[in-house]
C-alpha cells in the first residue's frame, strides 16, 4: 500500500469514529422539577447535562437530600432510563424537542418530573 492509500484509509477510519460520537438531538443543559406523588408536599429540582447522548452531569435535589451520580443514555426515540444515587434508584424520562417528562424515584416516593432545555 502506498503512503497516499494509507493516508486515505486513516482519514476514513477517523471520520467513522467522529460520526459515531457526533452530538445528538438531545445534547445540552436541562432543568426541571418534580412534585412528590406521596405524602411529601415539597418539590425537587433536577438538573443535568447531556453530551453525545450520555448524561455527563446530574443533580436531583429535594429537602431530604441530593445526589449527583448518574448512569444513563438517551435513545434515538427520546426515551431514557437512568440510575442515580445510592442503591441505585431508577427513573424514566421522555424527551421531545426542548422538553422532557418522566418519573423518578426519590425519598418521597415517585416524582413526576418535567422540564426543558436551558441551552
Amino acid at each position: 500500500m502506498s503512503r497516499t492509500q494509507v493516508f486515505f484509509v486513516l482519514v476514513a477510519v477517523l471520520a467513522t469514529i467522529s460520526i459515531a460520537k457526533a452530538t445528538t438531538t438531545f445534547d445540552g443543559q436541562w432543568r426541571g422539577e418534580g412534585k412528590a406523588t406521596s405524602s411529601c408536599v415539597d418539590t425537587a429540582a433536577v438538573n443535568f447535562t447531556i453530551k453525545d447522548g450520555d448524561f455527563v452531569t446530574f443533580s436531583f435535589t429535594g429537602p431530604k437530600g441530593s445526589t449527583t451520580t448518574v448512569k444513563g443514555r438517551i435513545l434515538d426515540n427520546g426515551m431514557a432510563t437512568i440510575e442515580y444515587g445510592r442503591g441505585p434508584v431508577k427513573g424514566t424520562l421522555q424527551f421531545q424537542g426542548n422538553s422532557f417528562t418522566g418519573k423518578m424515584d426519590s425519598n418521597c416516593g415517585v416524582r413526576e418530573v418535567s422540564g426543558q432545555r436551558i441551552n
